[in-house]
């Protein structure tokens, strides 16, 4: 491998230094690895477990972002894009077989290494319409290949790294006033939030907006807005692309308070979530305390609203703007019944409306606090409806195993939000995975994650954290 990384080095220097004599890097048939990315799709990669491309390409068949889901959703074929900082095409190859032959993509590499797997790639899936550019990092000028490549009525821009986004936003100007693609750039670098981008787009006439995951939904963002430590990047567009989003339902032009609370007559909650699976044990405990709501104090009346609030932002025929209003005021609710009565059901129910929000940092806070109170190994009780941590767990019926259901929910949902992915969290993540497993409710994916940690780590051990003790369900 460091034979291979020297090599390509040196390449990489000739090729820079001489660019109309290029060498081509071509390694060994061992050296090329494909990792499936989909069902019709791979992408080469270096192969060692070691390699962060291999590693989250072969445990998630994506790249991390969470922002990845939107975009490959909404890429059509047809589309044009432009994909720089590509790497080994963690975004270019999906996204370019998804554009298909009607469609257009350049993907810019910053290494020769990286440069060659890409072509590997390209010819191994008939990517016939895909351009790979190799420029070093901060030396690709949007202005000037917008000829010669022909960059023009391009519809997606993906940005990878923070620290050129500002020579190559400036170095760019032409390209983004006659083009209007919705942009995807990244806003760290070294884990340090870099926010000279947001200004020099919005100069170019381009609003930014970050990503709620729980409604796969586009909202503003400005430099006084809050953004969560697990945040990565922002998407930027033009009005005319904004109001093209919009009508899709993806995107909000303007962040609105809810219009009025329902209050606690109105019954949204009990349909949405006792029609779930993972309910089917607890309706008739549900249906009794709101048989006895009258006697109820306040607090538990709010609750009520908060859950009511979160089914109408999961109301697929409400608008964007009233599901993101509802979710907001769910969460602001939820925050202040957690201070005045903390128990299992309303931590769970906040830690999903925080996830659903993309405020990560604080389900993970959250969501530790409850693997605390399993740990100490003390008595906890369901004795007021909760929202399930996903939806995945909410598709499941445990039956009469609800504590290993809840259990599982809780260690796996901490487990993928505390990280990318577990190349960050290493050998401590083994432990925890066999606990998951141990209980029965599982995503297979955790096989994956614990064969690629121990390719890793094969003398890894642990200690399981310690099941809860329902008390009342």
């Amino acid at each position: 491998r460091l034979t291979r990384q020297m090599e390509a080095a040196y390449i990489e220097g000739w090729n820079r230094k001489f660019p109309d004599e290029q060498i081509e890097i071509k390694p060994a048939d061992d050296a090329i690895h494909y990792v499936s990315v989909g069902s019709d799709l791979e992408i080469a990669v270096e192969g060692s477990p070691d390699d962060l491309e291999t590693y989250v390409l072969s445990e998630q068949g994506k790249w991390f972002d969470s922002e990845y889901h939107f975009a490959h959703h909404w890429i059509q074929p047809g589309m044009r894009m432009l994909d720089i900082g590509a790497g080994v095409g963690s975004y270019t190859i999906p996204f370019s077989k998804k554009i298909g032959k009607t469609g257009k993509s350049w993907a810019v590499t910053h290494s020769a290494m990286e440069t060659q797997y890409l072509h590997y790639s390209k010819g191994h899936n008939e990517l016939d319409h895909l351009d790979v550019i190799m420029a070093v990092a901060g030396g690709f000028q949007l202005d000037e290949a917008m000829a010669g490549l022909t960059l023009s009525n391009i519809d997606f821009v993906r940005i990878h790294g923070a620290a050129h986004i500002e020579v190559l936003l400036s170095g760019g100007k032409q390209f983004f006033s006659q083009n209007a693609p919705l942009v995807l750039f990244s806003i760290k670098e070294n884990n340090i939030f870099q926010s000279n981008a947001v200004p020099i787009l919005k100069d170019l006439g381009y609003a930014s907006y970050r990503f709620v995951p729980g409604l796969n939904l586009l909202i503003p963002f400005t430099l006084e807005s809050n953004l969560d430590g697990f945040a990565l990047n922002l998407f930027a567009c033009k009005v005319d692309r904004a109001a093209l989003l919009a009508e899709e339902g993806l995107l909000i032009p303007e962040i609105k308070p809810v219009s009025e609370l329902p209050n606690i007559n109105v019954k949204e909650w009990q349909p949405y979530l006792g029609g779930m699976p993972f309910a089917s044990a607890l309706k008739t405990q549900w249906q009794e305390d709101e048989d006895q709501d009258e006697g109820k104090v306040d607090e538990w009346e709010n609750y009520h609203i908060a859950l009511n609030l979160y089914s109408r932002a999961k109301n697929q025929d409400r608008t964007a703007e009233d599901r993101y209003a509802a979710l907001h005021a769910a969460y602001g609710l939820l925050v202040m019944l957690v201070g005045v009565k903390m128990n299992l059901p309303r931590l769970l129910s906040l830690s999903r409306v925080m996830l659903d929000l993309g405020k990560r940092e604080e389900a993970v806070n959250l969501l530790n606090r409850i693997v605390t109170l399993f740990e100490e190994g003390g008595e906890v009780a369901l004795n007021e409806p909760f929202i399930a941590l996903s939806d995945d767990y909410a598709s499941v019926d445990p039956g009469e195993r609800l504590a290993e259901w809840l259990f599982s929910s809780v260690l796996m949902v901490r487990e993928k939000s505390r990280a990318f992915s577990t190349y960050f969290t290493g050998e401590e993540a083994l432990p925890v995975l066999e606990a998951i497993r141990a209980t029965g409710f599982y995503d297979p994916q955790i096989e994956k994650q614990a064969a690629l940690i121990r390719a890793r780590f094969p003398h890894s051990n642990g200690t399981n954290p310690q099941k809860p003790r329902l008390v009342s369900c």
